[in-house]
């Protein structure tokens, strides 16, 4: 009985073998990776192992392209996510990630590079933001951080301001923004903001106010503005939580003169000797008119949840005033006061 030989020998079998598991492991990773579902999946699985409760609403992109294993780029991109009733909006023209070689502590390393950067949450929104960051991961978790931010305009509210830049730095218990500077209003605002997202998101800030034009800032929010007249400069900090500010204090300074309503000065009226000076300023408060102001500080410090105590210096032609004290107290309380930080918040 004949026997057929085999052509091939074991060696050439397995070469062959191998050959066509190579082919299919290159066709099978041109199909994923090509595949606009997968960065979808992949941020899915992201957003539901970390943070649960955040949901992927939509993810659109122009173009990408990925460099197994070291870099992923791509071009174009919205994406929309949601928490409860809130919802983030996020674009951008162009992010890149490149894994680098681990350091001496064998930490990985990602350098992740975004471009005009576009976002919206609530009454916050910021245009054209570029930053490049350097992330490093141990045991799957951040590190390290630090890199640069900058954007041309960021918005909260009725309030505007432009050309903001910081370096940045952080771990996985925070985000530091320790050379903050931004103009606006006629002025500037430098300084530093902290972020604490573990165990429990709060916020801190200190900023140096300089030359902020009241006037300016009355046209955007005459509400509160309308009340002072001048350039004023000085110091805030503060401090806060998902629900808002908690506490606050600042020296705050006029001192090229300005206007107030007199109507503020109704509490010291009491405390000023009978005069023709006490008159005129009593005119002054029944018309809710204005004070004009030779000079003027302001020193205050929280107290509770709806008060400040305010140290104040005045001088102009009716009344001067010397550390005189005063609380005020705050409509709404110090939840209400500047910006309640906290994305997602319920």
């Amino acid at each position: 009985m004949a026997t057929v030989q085999s052509q091939f020998n074991p060696l050439q079998k397995g070469m062959f073998v191998l050959i066509v598991l190579v082919f299919l492991a290159a066709g099978l990773w041109w199909v994923v990776s090509s595949s606009d579902l997968l960065p979808h999946y992949l941020l899915e699985k992201y957003l539901a192992k970390n943070y649960p409760d955040v949901l992927l609403e939509s993810f659109f992109f122009q173009s990408r392209s990925i460099t197994f294993p070291d870099q992923l780029s791509m071009n174009g991109a919205q994406l929309v996510l949601t928490r409860g009733e809130n919802r983030f909006e996020l674009s951008f023209d162009r992010l890149e990630i490149t894994r680098l070689i681990p350091d001496w502590r064998g930490s990985s390393h990602v350098q992740i590079t975004l471009e005009k950067l576009e976002g919206r949450w609530k009454d916050l929104s910021w245009n054209n933001a570029q930053t490049k960051m350097d992330v490093f991961f141990e045991d799957g978790k951040v590190s390290f951080l630090e890199g640069t931010w900058k954007l041309s305009r960021i918005q909260y509210g009725l309030y505007e301001f432009t050309e903001v830049s910081s370096s940045v730095e952080g771990d996985g218990h925070k985000v530091r923004f320790p050379s903050l500077s931004s103009e606006g209003y006629g002025g500037s605002i430098k300084g530093q903001f902290t972020l604490e997202y573990d165990p429990k998101l709060s916020y801190s800030a200190g900023l140096e106010l300089q030359t902020l034009n009241l006037r300016l800032l009355g046209a955007v929010n005459p509400e509160v503005f309308s009340k002072v007249e001048g350039i004023i400069s000085g110091i805030v900090a503060f401090t806060g939580n998902p629900s808002g500010i908690q506490s606050l204090e600042g020296n705050l300074d006029i001192p090229k003169g300005g206007m107030i309503k007199a109507v503020w000065l109704k509490p010291m009226v009491e405390y000023i000797p009978a005069s023709s000076q006490r008159d005129e300023l009593e005119g002054l408060i029944k018309k809710n008119s204005g004070l004009p102001i030779q000079q003027v500080s302001v020193k205050f410090n929280s107290i509770g949840e709806d008060s400040l105590k305010t140290e104040v210096n005045l001088t102009s032609r009716l009344v001067q005033l010397v550390d005189s004290t005063v609380d005020l107290n705050v409509e709404g309380g110090l939840k209400g006061l500047l910006l309640p930080l906290v994305l997602f918040s319920q």
